[in-house]
């Protein structure tokens, strides 16, 4: 559990603080970055209920958990156009929404079992999120400066 937090906290900040300068260097406008940008954060608060719901009804987190994880890997890149862009970040945000909560719910039941403290999970998670930044940071930096 420990190493699904780091990674997975990881990958996020890895991502989350460059993606709007990646966005900016590929030429998007301030509108179009701040519609980008926003439809994780608008998933994140209108869906939760919804994959609770379906999670609940079937009673079968790990594999709700598991099947929602591969749309991480869609990278945006890959998209040719502005709209084709918006419709893969969604894509995205829909399928990494219930990631956390399906996560926590099933550590906290693991945990229920097994004992152990959530606070050292999640702490992994704060490592690999700090970790993955700032060497992101440091190779975007890098590559920025040879650019120049």
């Amino acid at each position: 559990m420990k190493l699904f937090y780091f990674c997975f906290f990881g990958a996020t900040g890895a991502f989350l603080p460059y993606f709007g300068l990646y966005l900016q260097a590929i030429k998007l406008d301030g509108a179009q970055i701040g519609m980008a940008v926003s439809l994780s954060p608008l998933a994140g608060v209108l869906l939760p209920p919804f994959w609770g719901m379906i999670s609940g009804r079937f009673g079968r987190r790990t594999p709700l958990l598991v099947g929602t994880l591969p749309a991480a890997t869609l990278v945006a890149p890959f998209a040719p156009s502005f709209p084709a862009l918006l419709a893969l970040i969604a894509t995205i945000a829909v399928a990494i929404g219930p990631v956390v909560p399906l996560a926590d719910a099933t550590t906290m039941e693991w945990l229920r079992r097994h004992g152990g403290a959530y606070g050292s999970l999640r702490l992994c998670g704060s490592l690999g999120f700090l970790l993955a930044s700032l060497g992101a940071g440091v190779l975007c930096g890098g590559r920025a400066e040879r650019a120049q």
